[in-house]
C-alpha cells in the first residue's frame, strides 16, 4: 500500500479480528514470499493497493489468479482513485472487492466476514 496510514489501520483492524498480518512493501516481494516460503498454502487473503512500487496491484492480481498454487487466495484491492472502470477491471480479474481509500476499517471487516476464511 502506498499510504502508510491506510496500511497501519488495516493491519490493526485485521489483528484485532484475530488474523495474522504480514506487511510486505511491494507486489514483487509478496510473490517471492508466497512462492518461495510456501506461504501460498497458508495465506487466505491479500489486501493490496492498486498503486505500488515495483509491481502494481493489477499486475500482481493477474499473476496470483493465473497461478494454480495461489489462485485460491482472496484478493481485496485498495484504491485512492474512484474509477469505476478500474474497479471493474480488478473485479473482472478476480478481486473479491475494491475498497476506496481512505480506508474504512468497518468496511474491511464486513468484506472479510463475507469471505469463507478462518482466523489465523
Amino acid at each position: 500500500d502506498d499510504s502508510n496510514i491506510s496500511s497501519k489501520l488495516a493491519e490493526r483492524k485485521l489483528t484485532t479480528m484475530g488474523h495474522r498480518v504480514f506487511p510486505i512493501e511491494n507486489g514483487a516481494n509478496a510473490l517471492d514470499i508466497l512462492r518461495t516460503e510456501n506461504m501460498g498454502k497458508t495465506v487466505q487473503m491479500i489486501l493490496l493497493d492498486i498503486i505500488m512500487p515495483v509491481m502494481d496491484g493489477v499486475e500482481f492480481l493477474s499473476i496470483v489468479k493465473s497461478d494454480p498454487k495461489l489462485r485460491h487466495i482472496e484478493v481485496v484491492m485498495l484504491s485512492g482513485l474512484e474509477s469505476e472502470r478500474l474497479a471493474k477491471a480488478c473485479l473482472d480479474a478476480g478481486a473479491m472487492a475494491v475498497l476506496i481509500k481512505p480506508i474504512d476499517t468497518d468496511e474491511v471487516q464486513k468484506v472479510i466476514e463475507s469471505m469463507d476464511i478462518g482466523i489465523g
